[in-house]
C-alpha cells in the first residue's frame, strides 16, 4: 500500500476518534451549564453553593479543554503537520496522566465521598416530606426506586424523620420504600403531598453499598473507556506522523533523483523542495 493511502485511512480513523471526543467535550461543557443553571440537579441540592461551582468550573475546564485538543489534532491531520501533531500527541499524553491521576485521587478518597454523601442523605431523611426540602425527597424516592433500597444504611434510619417522630410509628416510610406496585397511604395525610405509608412490605437493604459499589464502578469503566480512546489516537498519531516523515523523505529522494537527470533543473527543484516543507 502507497504511503499516502496509509496517511489517508489513518486520517479518516483519527478524524472519527477527534469527533467523538469533540463530542465529549462539548458534552462535558454542557453538564458544567446545566449544574450551574439547573438548581434542582442532584449536585446542586446536596452540595453548597462554593461546592457547586467548583465542580462547575472544573468540568467547563476540562470540556473546554477536551475540545481544543480535538480541534488541534484534527488541524493538524489534515494539513500533515508534524510540529501540530507532535503537540497534539504531547497533549494527549498530559490529558491522559491527568485523568489516571483524577481517578486514583477519587478511588482514594472513595470513602470520604461516600461519608460526604451518606451525611447529606441522612439530612435529607430527617427533614423527608416538608414542603421546603421538596427537591430532595423526590431525589431520595428516585434513588430508593431505581435502587430498590430504603435509607441510607437500613430502613431504621426513616425513624429519625420528623413525620415519623411526630406520629411516633415504627413503621413509617416514603412510598418510594414499598415492594408493592400500589402504595396505601396514611389516610390522615392522603390529600397532602407527604407521600408516608406505614407497613413492612419494604426494601430491606440500604442505599449506601449501591451508591459507593455505583461510584467505584463508574471510576473505574470510564478510566478504561477514555485510556483506551485516548491510547488509540496516540497510536493514530504516531502512525500519520511516521508516514509524514516517510513522504517527505519519499519526497527529497524524488528531487535527488531528477537533479541527477537534469542538472539543469537546481533552481526548481530547490522552490519546490520550500514548498513542501
Amino acid at each position: 500500500m502507497k504511503v499516502e493511502d496509509k496517511i489517508q485511512i489513518q486520517k479518516f480513523f483519527l478524524m472519527l476518534l477527534n469527533t467523538f471526543f469533540l463530542i465529549l467535550g462539548i458534552s462535558i461543557f454542557g453538564s458544567a451549564a446545566w449544574i450551574l443553571f439547573d438548581r434542582s440537579s442532584f449536585v446542586v441540592v446536596i452540595s453548597s453553593e462554593a461546592n457547586v461551582q467548583v465542580v462547575a468550573s472544573g468540568l467547563a475546564l476540562i470540556g473546554l479543554v477536551a475540545i481544543g485538543v480535538t480541534l488541534l489534532g484534527c488541524i493538524a491531520a489534515h494539513l500533515d503537520n508534524r510540529c501540530l501533531l507532535s503537540c497534539y500527541m504531547g497533549f494527549s499524553v498530559v490529558i491522559i496522566l491527568g485523568q489516571v491521576f483524577i481517578t486514583f485521587v477519587l478511588l482514594l478518597r472513595s470513602t470520604k465521598i461516600v461519608d460526604f454523601f451518606t451525611n447529606k442523605v441522612d439530612e435529607a431523611i430527617d427533614e423527608y416530606g416538608g414542603n421546603n426540602t421538596k427537591s430532595i425527597w423526590m431525589l431520595l424516592d428516585t434513588v430508593q426506586q431505581s435502587a430498590k433500597c430504603c435509607g441510607m444504611r437500613d430502613p431504621s434510619d426513616w425513624q429519625r424523620n420528623w413525620f415519623a417522630v411526630a406520629l411516633n410509628e415504627s413503621h413509617i416510610y416514603p412510598c418510594s420504600c414499598s415492594q408493592d406496585s400500589t402504595c396505601q397511604f396514611l389516610p390522615s395525610i392522603q390529600n397532602s403531598t407527604h407521600l408516608f405509608m406505614n407497613g413492612t412490605n419494604i426494601f430491606i437493604k440500604g442505599c449506601k453499598d449501591t451508591l459507593a459499589w455505583w461510584l467505584k464502578e463508574n471510576y473505574i469503566v470510564i478510566l478504561a473507556m477514555d485510556l483506551g480512546l485516548f491510547l488509540m489516537q496516540i497510536v493514530l498519531s504516531v502512525c500519520i506522523f511516521r508516514n509524514i516523515v516517510q513522504k517527505s523523505r519519499q519526497k527529497l529522494r524524488n528531487l535527488d533523483d531528477s537533479l541527477e537527470v537534469q542538472p539543469g533543473t537546481v533552481g526548481s527543484a530547490y522552490h519546490q523542495y520550500q514548498d513542501y516543507f
